[in-house]
């Protein structure tokens, strides 16, 4: 088996009638904590979701041969 470690961000919200809505995302990175709040905070206050949490950090699965990583887009070439 081969060990493969992504970042995984996590959010949980509570909606306003008390069921859970779940997103997550492999990211290269974890975002700040700065823009987690930005993402949330105004939804709570504005009453779209009644409570939120979010985590961010690395997973390690185990995979029995190398899965294929998505191409890096090409970057455009200034002339």
């Amino acid at each position: 088996m081969i060990p493969i470690t992504f970042y995984v961000f996590l959010s949980v919200i509570v909606m306003p009638d008390g069921t859970l809505k779940s997103y997550a995302e492999n990211v290269v990175e974890c975002p700040t904590e700065e823009t987690v709040l930005r993402m949330h905070v105004p939804r709570l206050e504005s009453g779209e979701i009644k409570d939120w949490s979010a985590s961010c950090g690395p997973m390690t699965l185990m995979f029995s041969e190398l899965p294929k990583m998505p191409e890096p887009p090409a970057e455009e070439l200034s002339t």
